[in-house]
């Protein structure tokens, strides 16, 4: 069964953004100060297709010249992402 060379593909280009986002409280209880932080990490924030690269080999559909699906990647990255967390420093 023929196969395909490594890299002989080309796909789109691999686009990512970031962004963290961060809201601190001060307060004061006494002679205790404390502190908040609120903050919210995203990833892929603009949430972009980002296609699983071909395989090399004949085990990968897109690999393999004899498959209906040669050419086509088999999956997907995973979309956006949102972290949440808090911290209480005393």
């Amino acid at each position: 069964m023929p196969g395909i060379g490594r890299n002989s593909f080309r796909g789109p280009c691999y686009k990512d953004l970031d962004v963290s986002f961060a809201k601190q409280f001060a307060h004061d209880f006494g002679e205790h100060h404390t502190l908040l932080r609120l903050q919210m990490n995203v990833f892929n924030a603009l949430n972009l297709l980002q296609l699983q690269p071909i395989s090399n080999g004949n085990t990968s559909p897109g690999a393999n010249i004899n498959n209906q699906y040669f050419g086509y990647s088999q999956g997907a990255d995973s979309g956006r992402v949102v972290e949440l967390n808090g911290r209480i420093q005393f």
